[in-house]
Order: C-alpha cells, then sequence, then structure tokens
C-alpha cells in the first residue's frame, strides 16, 4: 500500500481531529461538512457488525449528529490512526474513546464508548472528505461520576 507524503497524512489526520473537535464543541454544521455531499455514515451496534443506523447525505448527517445535543459534554480522544493513499483517495483506520456526559436528576454519569473508525476519503479542491465513514463501538461502560 503506497505510503502518504507527509502533507498528504497531515490533511487526513487533521480532518480525523477536525471531527472529534466540532463533535465536542457541537458545531453541527461544521461536522457535517467534513463529509462530501454524498458521504456516508454508518454506525454499527455496539460489539457487532450489525449496523444500527445509516445516514446518507447532509441532510441526514445533520439530523444523525443532533443525537450530541442530549450530552452536556462530550469528549473524543483520538488513538492509533492509520493511513493509506490510493490515487486520489485514502482510506484511514483509526481508534477513540468518546466519553459522553449526562446529568441524571442530581447524579452525572459518564457513558464512554471505544470505537473504531474505517475511513474512505475523498479530496474536494484540494480538501480531505469522508466519503464514507463506518464506525463500530467495541465496548460500553457506565460509571457515576462525582460533581
Amino acid at each position: 500500500m503506497p505510503t502518504p507524503s507527509f502533507d498528504q497524512w497531515l490533511g487526513v489526520t487533521g480532518l480525523l481531529a477536525a471531527y472529534a473537535r466540532l463533535a465536542d464543541a457541537r458545531q453541527l454544521d461544521d461536522l457535517v461538512a467534513l463529509f462530501s455531499a454524498e458521504g456516508v455514515l454508518v454506525q454499527h451496534r455496539t460489539g457487532t457488525h450489525a449496523v444500527g443506523r445509516v445516514a446518507r447525505g447532509h441532510t441526514e448527517l445533520a439530523e444523525a449528529f443532533e443525537a450530541l445535543r442530549q450530552f452536556p459534554i462530550t469528549t473524543h480522544e483520538l488513538g492509533q490512526i492509520e493511513v493509506t493513499v490510493t490515487g486520489s483517495g485514502a482510506h484511514a483506520r483509526s481508534t477513540c474513546m468518546a466519553h459522553h456526559i449526562s446529568d441524571v436528576g442530581a447524579t452525572r454519569v459518564r457513558y464512554t464508548m471505544a470505537c473504531r473508525y474505517v475511513d474512505t476519503l475523498v479530496q474536494v479542491d484540494g480538501r480531505w472528505l469522508f466519503a464514507e465513514r463506518l464506525k463500530y463501538n467495541d465496548w460500553t461502560e457506565t460509571q457515576l461520576l462525582s460533581r
């Protein structure tokens, strides 16, 4: 598999980091704009390869990302990232620990997901975008937090 140039690697990893940052900041319009016009997000059920939700195109992606608003705080921590370049496109594999904080009465709860992403990327006007983002949750954990 072709090794990406430094600029290609930087562009792809910047895209992955922007996804995490924009999700945490609830900048949902900007998050949607990280996908090509026909971009697809496929979310799989935890611990399986069974598809849970598919969002195609910017309208459905915007609807899917609205789910983030139910959490007052989220933190996405990126882990390993692997990038390969294929002509005018690229593929990336990455891991992420996603922490979602909820207030349940007087209690604060953290819901953590161990995520893996498998991405197909395209360049549009010199900018990397997601053409397809497959999200797998390997495991989840719920923990009570002190305030």
